[in-house]
């Protein structure tokens, strides 16, 4: 996931990067030491379970996360404290997998794939629950 938080809405925002993945750290700390000094000093990252995390109320103007709720069970959970810590009028934007038409008609290589990895994928009608309410 990855939070930003900006008290204007003028350059500069904070950029706070977190991950269980010390490979994606890794990842993330190599393009980071490619990017202008002035914009180094914007981004940091944490090793930290999101759904473990503590943060104030209205702290962040964005929360974005990419692949990487799909291995949180409890989604609703997570979610609520994501929207507890945006601002008034912050965004969240998820890109992330769901099950798609054939559920729950699955192949065995797909459940076996699915479970292989840990997903916990729901699909794109219970996702919409989940974030309604």
């Amino acid at each position: 996931m990855c939070y930003l938080s900006n008290k204007s809405y003028f350059l500069p925002i904070l950029v706070l990067g977190v991950d269980l993945s010390d490979n994606m750290l890794a990842v993330a700390y190599e393009h980071k030491a490619t990017m202008p000094e002035k914009v180094k000093n914007l981004v940091s990252f944490r090793y930290l379970d999101a759904t473990l995390a503590s943060f104030p109320e209205n702290y962040f103007d964005v929360v974005y996360s990419r692949d990487a709720i799909m291995h949180i069970a409890d989604k609703e959970e997570l979610y609520t404290k994501v929207f507890s810590w945006l601002k008034p009028g912050g965004q969240v934007v998820v890109s992330e997998y769901a099950h798609g038409r054939n559920y729950p008609n699955f192949t065995t290589e797909y459940v076996d794939y699915i479970k292989d990895r840990g997903y916990q994928l729901v699909t794109v009608q219970e996702y919409g629950n989940v974030l309604r309410r």
